[in-house]
């Protein structure tokens, strides 16, 4: 039915604008079309070729030059005349032109089908109109076109969205929501290197954010997860400004822009290692990229240790710790216990300066057997020896004074997490007498504390000794 109704006349725009219905349908039998390909590619003998049911390139070209008529038709002035910020959770609406949204789609959806893929004049046309309408875009104009519009429009090679993109991006739009739109699809990471630099330096370091939007300060900390997420890779061995970038921001705090507040930059840093951790997890792991992500780690923790958000503090534990044990299933134990000893002296810094709840997930993450049996009783012992003393000048401060200590249920959970890892050290074959005798020592004396775990601990270990 839609072949006939395109080979027999499309609607006429008064038509359109009364009713988008049409639009919509030809979307979504494009959609259809796009699926079934797609679906052909992976399982070629179960899915049918149905030769009919896709369109021609005559009939996409004709579509698609209708579909652009509407667009022209818009009047660019009506289309940005509120100026309401959106939110990247809500789709955006407006009065009037309720064609314009549906149409962007179907152009997107048109111009990538390979019968017209390579037709560069209507490709042309179609920036050329989001030009048009973005002169001076709204909050709706601009995130309906990071919304609706792929990264293939934007950034293939012979199209002239590139310089659209990157003049929206630098210097056309301000509006949180849109922006976290494009940070969420990961274009600046497809960018040319100078392109996302400038653009990140304009956000973090300026006043362009509107500051009171409350989408400003999570399009901030996802900077801080793109940054962190593009920081370990490297070209033909050199650092890229995305590391570069980090280690200025990390080590001069800003004086200007969003990161001037504290709560802020210190949530920016967290994300910072988030970023990296999950970069580092989808890398076979080499000596440069663990001393690149421990010296990244290493800047973050400088920053966010004097954080107050106990929260945060735990969760970009969390994070850091993480490949600690995924590394277990590396092969070369070298490659792991060079990640330990670049990583222990920030989790020993973390033990002394934060609350037992909020180093929780350093304990949790270690009491894994495997990284016990990896790295060994003697080359952990640093961060228990840590908690040890910290452990002691509390108890010994709160009896001076009188008191009771209660660390609270997530620091008493801290607590048996370190209890099970002295026993599965203590109790490791390999581990040497002397090491053997230090744990069990320790865990008498947690034991008199009233430590959860530690009794059951130091009961096992005497067994080994």
């Amino acid at each position: 039915m839609l072949k006939s109704t395109i080979s027999l006349g499309l609607p006429e725009l008064e038509q359109i604008k009364e009713d988008a219905d049409p639009i919509e349908s030809i979307q979504i039998a494009l959609d259809k079309i796009e699926d079934r390909r797609r679906a052909a590619k992976k399982q070629p003998h179960l899915v049918s070729a149905q030769p009919n049911a896709d369109f021609t390139k005559t009939e996409l070209a004709k579509v698609v030059r209708w579909a652009l008529s509407i667009l022209r038709s818009v009047d660019a002035g009506t289309l940005n005349s509120d100026r309401t910020p959106t939110f990247a959770e809500e789709v955006p609406t407006i009065k009037g032109h309720k064609e314009w949204r549906p149409t962007l789609r179907l152009l997107d959806r048109a111009l990538v089908h390979p019968a017209i893929a390579d037709e560069q004049p209507l490709h042309r046309e179609f920036i050329g109109e989001l030009k048009r309408v973005s002169q001076n875009p709204s909050p709706f104009v601009s995130r309906s076109l990071f919304s609706t519009i792929r990264l293939w429009h934007w950034l293939h090679e012979s199209s002239s969205g590139k310089h659209l993109l990157r003049d929206l991006l630098q210097e056309k739009v301000s509006d949180p929501g849109s922006l976290l739109v494009v940070m969420r699809q990961g274009v600046l990471s497809y960018m040319p290197p100078e392109q996302p630099e400038a653009i990140l330096r304009k956000w973090v370091l300026t006043t362009w954010l509107p500051p009171d939007h409350k989408e400003t300060k999570i399009l901030v900390a996802e900077t801080g997860v793109a940054i962190g997420g593009n920081a370990l890779r490297r070209k033909n061995g050199e650092r890229q400004f995305w590391s570069l970038l980090a280690d200025e921001l990390l080590e001069n705090p800003p004086t200007t822009g969003p990161l001037t507040d504290k709560n802020t930059y210190f949530e920016w840093a967290s994300q910072i290692i988030f970023g990296a951790k999950s970069a580092f997890l989808l890398q076979a792991p080499s000596q440069i990229l663990i001393s690149d992500y421990a010296s990244l780690l290493s800047l973050c923790w400088h920053q966010i240790k004097a954080s107050q958000g106990g929260g945060r503090i735990s969760t970009s534990l969390l994070w850091a710790c993480e490949p600690i044990g995924k590394m277990t299933k590396v092969k070369d134990p070298q490659l792991h216990r060079l990640l330990w000893s670049k990583m222990k002296p920030i989790l020993c810094s973390a033990i002394e300066s934060r609350h037992l709840s909020e180093i929780n997930y350093i304990f949790y993450t270690l009491r894994d057997g495997k990284i016990a049996e990896r790295l060994g009783a003697e080359a952990m012992m640093d961060v228990l020896n840590t908690l040890h003393v910290k452990v002691q000048t509390a108890f010994a401060q709160n009896r001076n004074a009188g008191e009771i200590v209660d660390f609270g249920p997530f620091g008493d959970g801290t607590l048996e997490h370190a209890a099970e890892l002295a026993e599965i050290l203590g109790t490791l074959p390999e581990t040497s007498l002397n090491i053997r005798t230090q744990l069990f020592g320790m865990m008498q004396r947690w034991t008199t504390l009233g430590i959860p775990g530690a009794l059951a601990a130091a009961q096992a270990i005497r067994r080994w000794q």
